[in-house]
């Protein structure tokens, strides 16, 4: 009962989505944009993998086909090297990914945890252009926590790009039939995340439904440090404020909506504004 293997198309324990990517796991329309910007999002790769669970923790370590470094960009950092652009995929290297949950109370979704990913992006390139090694270092601490009819949640994610350099030196080669960006990539890329929602519904007697008010602030830069003659563009460094209302029915159905205050590392018009409404069910 403490222990689970599996093997094939494996869900990447990494990151905070890869705990909360249910619609009704997470308070806004989209998933946050600090995963969603960063990586990809949701990611799954082919490996083998084993779960462990022991009272409150849980741990979980796969052993996957490592990302392609082809498809690194400016705006999303390491998120398109998810080999989902031919029918095969490359498994010339591997990655580890591994996380550890610590269930805070007994309703099996409150938890707090760390979770990471290492591999050699670049042996899985569709062709062998370049030899320098390319790994990818992944660390990050999230929280997802529900006492009561209030909602915590948050995440602090940091990743590291060797040869950072080179890699962009040799993606602005690649053809346009690889269907790439063939932008600079960033050495390093930072986001965090905090966001707070409380269920109005249960102010009132007997309330069937739920209804979260939520705001939240997010961070993140797919460019925060650069190497050799890479640009550091501040134009992907991002900060945002958002808020609004979902409405959960019978645990099955809700209509979620929000308001995203969006401000860009540039000086002049740097300012965003989106709202969204979103239906989304879970069965």
């Amino acid at each position: 009962k403490w222990l689970e293997l599996k093997a094939g198309r494996l869900h990447v324990p990494f990151g905070y989505v890869a705990g909360t990517d249910e619609p009704l796991d997470y308070m806004t329309t989209t998933y946050n944009n600090v995963d969603e910007t960063l990586l990809p999002a949701t990611w799954y790769e082919f490996g083998i993998g084993a779960e462990i669970k022991y009272k409150k923790l849980e741990a979980e370590i796969d052993i996957i086909n490592a990302l392609d470094n082809s498809a690194f960009s400016s705006a999303n950092w390491i998120k398109r090297g998810n080999q989902t652009r031919f029918e095969t995929v490359n498994a010339d290297a591997f990655a580890i990914a591994t996380r550890l949950d610590y269930n805070v109370f007994d309703d099996g979704k409150s938890k707090i945890g760390i979770s990471s990913y290492f591999g050699n992006s670049t042996p899985n390139r569709p062709k062998p252009d370049i030899t320098a090694n390319a790994f990818v270092n992944l660390i990050d601490f999230h929280v997802h926590v529900l006492p009561g009819d209030f909602t915590l949640n948050g995440n602090i994610l940091y990743g590291t790009l060797q040869n950072a350099d080179l890699i962009s030196d040799a993606n602005r080669n690649l053809s346009n039939n690889l269907n790439v960006k063939r932008t600079p990539i960033a050495s390093a890329a930072f986001g965090y995340f905090i966001e707070g929602g409380f269920n109005i519904l249960s102010l009132l007697k007997d309330a069937d439904s739920k209804m979260d008010i939520f705001c939240g602030y997010y961070f993140y830069d797919s460019m925060y440090k650069t190497t050799g003659d890479v640009f550091n563009n501040p134009r992907w460094e991002k900060s945002e404020i958002r808020t609004g209302l979902n409405y959960v029915w019978n645990n099955h159905l809700a209509i979620k909506s929000d308001i995203n205050l969006r401000t860009i590392g540039i000086p002049e018009e740097n300012k965003e504004t989106t709202f969204t409404t979103a239906l989304a069910f879970h069965f």
